[in-house]
């Protein structure tokens, strides 16, 4: 490194926005980082690209810094944009919207990114602003729910099932093992200054030994809550072009851990909110009540929507139906059978609908959510997750990440991202509780 740069740490709300409104629904969010921080991270990741490789025949252990820097120009420049984006603009995109309270439909997109590291870099957001849904006496309406099947074998089925959780046991202290979910903190360091570089970062991990995406996450495994290491920077970062990210460094500490792979009885009523081993058994009924292959549980979601669309009504942008329609599309061109689907007939129809249907439930229940100030706390999202891990138990859950790879991927996830859905998942149940009749 040819010049030690001091950095103070830097945080979203240190960081300069600017908003560009194209129209009322699209917005570009101008996130500004600044000359010192674009200098300090480029001149790291030079440093290391010095010791990216040795050419044969050269007796120096690093590659000379003028050569470095004029033969890796572009990859230099790649690293110090993503390096950036992962640790400090996609925190600061999430705290521009919840300051200024912006909901927004699908997620923010990356358009561009201008400057370099002498002049400071620009990155801009797009960002599609939710319609905006009058919720005046909302509560006043009211739904009838699906009734259940009155078949006894349903009960007994119930009781089977509860009758298969791991008796309630206290562990105040859970060890991380295979299958679990871990929450931790994670706050970056330089080696070239004391202070952090930047605040502290939340992330939920899945901890899946085979297919960890690096072995520096394997360190996740035996720790308890409040426990404290430091991995590479390298580990929280997905297809940089350099993965030895060694000088720069996450402090990370536990901060949850949720026990997947043998549930208790307590942590499923815990997360279905049931106070009693008879109110369990009513809530479970839900998912083995079925009716022309669909649960009751997705029933009464189904008649709650229809309800709420007959009285408030809204159109979404056809900007945001066409791009929530390509992730469907890509999600699908995934599926083996995708052939299959395409060929039917009004296929595109029917995606089209998709999209705008899904559009449109995210966009009413955030606004319920922003109008009751309904909040998704770590708890919830253990709740949650401690559902979506189970294959029976995940019936209850209706809104999931945008893509399912959220949950499965073996990198870690950033909050924010559950903690939209969660969120979104907290405020159904509430409406259903409150309007169920």
């Amino acid at each position: 490194m040819s010049k030690k740069t001091f950095v103070p740490a830097f945080t979203p709300r240190s960081l300069k926005y600017t908003v560009e409104k194209k129209s009322s629904h699209v917005w570009n969010l101008l996130i500004h980082i600044p000359v010192t921080l674009a200098t300090h991270i480029k001149d790291h990741i030079t440093a290391l690209y010095r010791q990216y490789t040795v050419m044969p025949g050269m007796s120096c252990s690093t590659l000379p810094i003028t050569y470095t820097q004029h033969y890796f120009a572009h990859e230099i420049e790649q690293d110090t944009q993503k390096f950036l984006y992962d640790h400090f603009i996609e925190d600061s995109i999430h705290f521009f919207l919840q300051e200024n309270n912006i909901t927004i439909v699908n997620w923010p997109r990356l358009q561009a990114i201008e400057g370099d590291a002498t002049t400071g870099y620009t990155f801009t957001i797009g960002l599609s602003r939710a319609p905006h849904v009058s919720l005046t006496d909302w509560h006043a309406h009211t739904f009838i729910a699906p009734k259940r099947k009155n078949y006894t074998d349903l009960d007994i089925q119930v009781e089977s099932f509860i009758a298969t959780l791991q008796p309630t046991k206290a562990e105040s202290q859970p060890i991380v093992e295979a299958g679990d979910w871990v929450n931790f903190s994670a706050q970056l360091r330089s080696p070239h200054i004391q202070a952090p570089l930047h605040s502290i970062s939340n992330y939920w991990l899945r901890i899946s030994i085979p297919t960890l995406a690096t072995p520096a996450l394997h360190q996740f495994l035996g720790c308890s809550k409040n426990n404290t290491f430091s991995i590479p920077a390298t580990a929280l970062s997905a297809n940089s072009n350099l993965q030895t990210q060694s000088d720069y460094s996450f402090d990370i500490t536990i901060k949850h851990v949720v026990k997947t792979h043998k549930l208790s009885i307590t942590q499923v009523q815990s997360s279905l909110e049931t106070a009693t081993h008879t109110e369990l058994h009513n809530k479970l009924i839900e998912i083995f009540s079925f009716r022309s292959d669909v649960s009751l549980r997705k029933a009464i979601i189904e008649e709650l929507f229809y309800s709420l669309f007959n009285a408030f009504r809204f159109e979404i942008p056809p900007h945001a139906i066409t791009r929530r329609k390509e992730l469907f599309l890509d999600i699908m061109h995934k599926n083996p059978e995708n052939s299959v689907y395409t060929k039917q007939k009004h296929f595109s129809t029917h995606v089209t609908l998709l999209a705008e249907a899904r559009l449109k439930e995210e966009a009413l229940i955030d606004a319920i959510a922003q109008y009751e100030n309904i909040h998704a706390t770590p708890e919830d999202i253990s709740h949650y997750l401690c559902l979506a891990s189970h294959d029976r138990l995940k019936e209850f859950l209706y809104f999931t990440p945008l893509t399912e790879e959220t949950l499965t991927t073996d990198r870690p996830c950033n909050e924010h991202i559950l903690t939209q859905v969660v969120r979104r998942e907290k405020t159904l149940n509430a409406i259903i509780q409150r309007l169920a009749v």
